[in-house]
């Protein structure tokens, strides 16, 4: 169920201005004397708090441009981000300690990012947002950054306390639909640590940022559950045609109880176009697809269905369209060596005289 601003309840904002260093130099003097804003949110505008809440009511609530990922081990890094993080979902912001705690791991944040940043060919500057806020009863962390130009960043540079005015907000930042880049910890549908959201897919420096490897967006996965269960059918069961990967996926979608479509689920699509065959031989090749494909998991909203193309071929004919149109209006029946396709439609387009 989609969540509304009321959900929401935000505790702590933090914010620092994040750009690309050129030089080692330049570099160590930014995460040295890195600026910060902290703010406890009982004395912000709310005015300010609901632009905010709109930010994390469209990272939950939208799959666009959208991610999933775990956060990977690694040497190189100074903390364990995921201690970190789980440390922040429990902070209570009435105790300096904690308030200190997390002040000290969101300046972390921002030097990381900006440690990532000077290593990526064309980073825009912006500013790093991090918040802890409560959603439907639920804590988490968010992470946010926002590009702006160098000139507007300046104005909150400038200031001798950062703070959060609600006219260089208003007139800065992007509206929610245009977030460039950000982070709900934890996944807020199923069980990954992060839920990302980028403009482009191309800035893998957030990524490395977060400490993770992204998973394929779930519209490039539910491609992939089709490829995978063509080459299931196509290896073990390729002489009969009356068996249609497209078809039987369609199906498994349309009647599935579960609101995720999973691993379990592909490797039960593949046994259906492939009847014959043991268990463990069409394991062993969905494995190998996947792996091929460097899918280790498979996570896919149910509803990622309404919004997708696919293709149906039999013989010489192609059908395509959106899946769910696929499912409530194309009918394709086996017959007696023969296919009956039914498409059901209208024409209700008005002649325009001219």
């Amino acid at each position: 169920m989609p969540i509304e601003n009321k959900d929401i309840t935000i505790t702590s904002i933090s914010f620092s201005p994040v750009s690309k260093k050129e030089t080692e130099e330049e570099e160590e003097e930014e995460t040295n004397e890195i600026r910060q804003g902290i703010i406890q949110t009982t004395n912000l505008d709310e005015r300010i708090l609901d632009l905010f809440k709109e930010y994390i009511k469209y990272l939950f609530n939208h799959d666009k441009r959208s991610y999933s990922a775990d956060i990977k081990s690694c040497e190189e890094s100074e903390i364990d981000i995921k201690e970190k993080l789980d440390e922040c979902l429990g902070y209570d912001f009435t105790q300096n300690e904690d308030k200190d705690k997390f002040q000290h791991f969101s300046k972390y944040l921002a030097q990381n990012l900006i440690y990532h940043m000077s290593r990526s060919t064309t980073p825009k500057p912006g500013i790093l947002f991090v918040m802890i806020a409560e959603v439907s009863e639920v804590n988490h962390v968010f992470i946010l950054k926002v590009d702006l130009e160098k000139e507007i960043i300046q104005i909150w540079v400038d200031e001798e306390n950062l703070n959060l005015n609600i006219d260089e907000v208003k007139n800065a930042m992007p509206t929610p639909e245009q977030l460039q880049k950000g982070a709900a910890y934890p996944h807020p549908t199923y069980d990954k640590d992060y839920k990302i959201i980028q403009e482009s897919y191309l800035a893998s420096y957030f990524d490395k940022f977060l400490q993770c490897d992204r998973e394929e967006p779930e519209y490039k996965q539910f491609k992939i559950v089709n490829d995978v269960v063509k080459v299931v059918r196509n290896e073990f069961d390729s002489e009969n045609e009356m068996i249609q990967p497209d078809l039987i996926v369609n199906e498994y979608f349309k009647d599935m109880e579960d609101e995720i479509f999973d691993r379990n689920d592909l490797i039960e699509c593949g046994k259906k176009v492939a009847p014959h065959t043991n268990d463990e031989d069409i394991k062993r090749v969905i494995t190998r697809e996947l792996e091929a494909r460097s899918m280790p998991d498979i996570y896919i909203p149910k509803n990622t269905t309404l919004t997708n193309k696919i293709e149906i071929t039999i013989g010489d004919i192609t059908i395509r369209g959106p899946y769910q149109s696929m499912i409530d209006k194309v009918k394709i029946e086996p017959g007696d060596g023969i296919y009956l396709i039914s498409v059901k439609g209208s024409t209700c387009k008005k002649k325009i005289k001219r």
